[in-house]
């Protein structure tokens, strides 16, 4: 019952810590960006491009004011930030974009502000179902020798995986985005030879492999470093707390003998 106890409290600890680190709330300027950006999507969804238009062109004050005072982030992210922001703009503005064009561009600005900010999986990882969908739709119209379906499936998988390319370069280190992108755009390039090419059907699968992974990669839970020393530190007082109780045990099974051996 001690040891069931004892667990028990320590899974509890644990739990406390890395809730308490992955909902801990923003800092202001975070706060109120990401506000801003689900605000942005929401008028957006309604159709409210002017509204949306605005909203937009508020942040990308904000932004620069933010960065100039505090440096909230890398020149790297900025520079991401800046893009998803100017396209989402772009769109947004444009009489010509249709309505899903623009919902699309305003999505990926979002997950990238939410990149951003978040620690533990962040929004753009719930994509992962649409997207890997639509690439195993793409593999399927291949293996069976479907071109126009191919060609339509490879269009909404591009579409798709458009959205979260943004927030993939804030949280996938350099080289594994280059290497998904260089497959990706090789895919693209040999579309029409493809289908009847299973040599370049393989270089899909190896693409498909690499896209399960980024997505596994990301829903594991991670440990802030800084938590290492309370595992570290709370696993001790446990070790020394199980091994007194088995040493007691021991104690007490000793002097149990001890007893029966005496009144022999």
């Amino acid at each position: 019952m001690k040891l069931k106890t004892i667990f028990l409290l320590l899974s509890i600890i644990l739990l406390s810590i890395h809730h308490a680190k992955a909902t801990a709330p923003l800092s202001m300027p975070l706060k109120q960006m990401d506000d801003a950006a689900d605000e942005i999507l929401q008028v957006t969804k309604m159709n409210h491009y002017n509204e949306a238009k605005l909203l937009l062109q508020s942040f990308s004050k904000q932004l620069s004011r933010f960065t100039k005072k505090e440096n909230l982030f890398s020149l790297d992210e900025v520079r991401v930030l800046s893009l998803a922001q100017n396209r989402a703009l772009k769109t947004i503005s444009s009489s010509n974009a249709l309505p899903v064009e623009k919902l699309n561009d305003v999505i990926a600005f979002r997950l990238v502000v939410d990149a951003l900010n978040s620690k533990y999986q962040p929004l753009w990882t719930n994509m992962k179902e649409p997207i890997l969908s639509a690439f195993n739709s793409v593999k399927d119209a291949a293996k069976n020798g479907e071109f126009d379906q191919f060609q339509a499936n490879l269009n909404t998988f591009l579409t798709e995986f458009s959205i979260i390319e943004p927030s993939l370069a804030v949280d996938l280190p350099n080289h594994q985005l280059e290497k998904l992108n260089a497959k990706i755009t090789f895919m693209d390039k040999y579309r029409g030879s493809m289908v009847q090419n299973p040599s370049q059907q393989e270089q899909m699968e190896a693409l498909g492999n690499d896209l399960q992974q980024v997505f596994d990669d990301m829903s594991r839970d991670e440990i802030d470093p800084q938590l290492w020393w309370v595992i570290i530190t709370t696993g001790s007082i446990i070790i020394f707390t199980l091994s007194y109780v088995g040493w007691r045990k021991y104690i007490g099974q000793k002097e149990d003998r001890k007893r029966t051996e005496h009144n022999d």
